[in-house]
Protein backbone atom coordinates (compact mmCIF):
# COMPACT_ATOMS: atom_id res chain seq x y z
CA UNK A 1 0.00 0.00 0.00
CA UNK A 2 1.43 3.34 -0.95
CA UNK A 3 1.58 7.03 1.05
CA UNK A 4 -2.34 7.98 2.00
CA UNK A 5 -2.89 11.84 2.47
CA UNK A 6 -6.78 12.76 4.02
CA UNK A 7 -8.41 16.01 3.92
CA UNK A 8 -10.66 17.10 6.72
CA UNK A 9 -13.40 15.04 7.81
CA UNK A 10 -17.12 16.76 6.63
CA UNK A 11 -20.26 15.07 7.74
CA UNK A 12 -18.37 12.14 9.09
CA UNK A 13 -17.21 11.90 5.42
CA UNK A 14 -12.73 12.51 4.58
CA UNK A 15 -11.28 12.24 1.28
CA UNK A 16 -7.89 11.39 0.72
CA UNK A 17 -5.18 10.41 -2.51
CA UNK A 18 -3.38 7.54 -2.36
CA UNK A 19 0.33 7.09 -4.37
CA UNK A 20 1.47 3.92 -5.56
CA UNK A 21 5.07 4.15 -5.86
CA UNK A 22 6.87 5.78 -8.62
CA UNK A 23 5.98 6.48 -12.37
CA UNK A 24 7.38 4.78 -15.32
CA UNK A 25 8.97 7.03 -18.16
CA UNK A 26 6.41 7.65 -20.41
CA UNK A 27 3.93 5.49 -18.15
CA UNK A 28 0.13 6.95 -16.85
CA UNK A 29 0.23 8.84 -13.80
CA UNK A 30 -3.28 7.27 -11.72
CA UNK A 31 -3.63 8.31 -8.20
CA UNK A 32 -6.13 6.65 -6.12
CA UNK A 33 -9.20 9.01 -4.89
CA UNK A 34 -10.18 7.54 -0.94
CA UNK A 35 -13.32 7.95 0.33
CA UNK A 36 -13.74 7.00 3.93
CA UNK A 37 -16.69 7.32 5.84
CA UNK A 38 -16.68 7.09 9.61
CA UNK A 39 -19.96 8.34 10.51
CA UNK A 40 -22.61 6.19 12.31
CA UNK A 41 -24.58 5.57 9.58
CA UNK A 42 -23.99 5.03 6.05
CA UNK A 43 -23.56 7.57 3.18
CA UNK A 44 -24.22 7.46 -0.16
CA UNK A 45 -21.25 9.37 -2.75
CA UNK A 46 -20.88 9.85 -6.29
CA UNK A 47 -18.23 9.34 -8.58
CA UNK A 48 -17.13 5.88 -7.45
CA UNK A 49 -19.57 3.28 -8.98
CA UNK A 50 -17.53 1.52 -11.14
CA UNK A 51 -18.33 1.28 -15.07
CA UNK A 52 -20.51 4.40 -14.85
CA UNK A 53 -19.97 6.77 -17.54
CA UNK A 54 -20.41 9.83 -16.45
CA UNK A 55 -18.15 9.83 -12.82
CA UNK A 56 -14.88 11.94 -12.51
CA UNK A 57 -13.74 14.54 -14.58
CA UNK A 58 -10.13 16.08 -13.72
CA UNK A 59 -9.50 18.97 -15.52
CA UNK A 60 -6.09 20.75 -16.14
CA UNK A 61 -4.68 23.91 -14.62
CA UNK A 62 -5.67 26.99 -16.39
CA UNK A 63 -4.22 31.21 -15.76
CA UNK A 64 -6.75 31.90 -13.79
CA UNK A 65 -7.10 28.04 -11.64
CA UNK A 66 -3.18 27.37 -10.94
CA UNK A 67 -4.27 23.56 -9.49
CA UNK A 68 -5.86 20.39 -10.86
CA UNK A 69 -9.58 20.45 -10.40
CA UNK A 70 -11.54 16.46 -9.63
CA UNK A 71 -15.39 17.45 -10.30
CA UNK A 72 -18.17 14.81 -9.96
CA UNK A 73 -19.79 15.17 -12.82
CA UNK A 74 -22.56 17.76 -13.85
CA UNK A 75 -24.70 19.14 -11.32
CA UNK A 76 -27.65 20.25 -13.62
CA UNK A 77 -27.96 16.17 -14.32
CA UNK A 78 -30.15 13.97 -12.37
CA UNK A 79 -27.90 10.98 -11.89
CA UNK A 80 -29.29 7.64 -11.57
CA UNK A 81 -29.41 5.16 -8.29
CA UNK A 82 -26.72 3.01 -10.16
CA UNK A 83 -24.33 6.77 -10.53
CA UNK A 84 -24.18 5.97 -6.16
CA UNK A 85 -22.34 4.12 -4.50
CA UNK A 86 -23.52 3.46 -0.22
CA UNK A 87 -20.39 3.45 2.08
CA UNK A 88 -21.28 1.70 4.99
CA UNK A 89 -19.78 3.39 8.53
CA UNK A 90 -15.82 2.56 8.70
CA UNK A 91 -16.11 1.85 4.69
CA UNK A 92 -13.88 3.07 2.44
CA UNK A 93 -14.17 2.99 -1.53
CA UNK A 94 -11.80 4.24 -3.83
CA UNK A 95 -11.51 5.14 -7.72
CA UNK A 96 -8.42 6.28 -9.89
CA UNK A 97 -7.64 10.16 -11.45
CA UNK A 98 -5.45 10.28 -14.30
CA UNK A 99 -3.24 12.90 -14.24
CA UNK A 100 -1.12 11.57 -17.15
CA UNK A 101 -1.91 15.07 -18.82
CA UNK A 102 -0.70 16.98 -16.09
CA UNK A 103 3.19 16.16 -16.37
CA UNK A 104 5.88 15.99 -19.14
CA UNK A 105 6.55 12.01 -18.76
CA UNK A 106 8.90 11.63 -20.88
CA UNK A 107 11.81 11.64 -18.20
CA UNK A 108 12.62 9.52 -15.66
CA UNK A 109 9.55 8.12 -12.92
Amino acid sequence: MGDEVFGPIVGGVRFGLRVDGPVEAGGTVVVELLCENLSNHSVHVFGFAPGYPRTLRVSPPKPDRPFIRVSFGDTSVLHPPEAFVEVMPGGLVTTGLDLSFAFDRRGVG
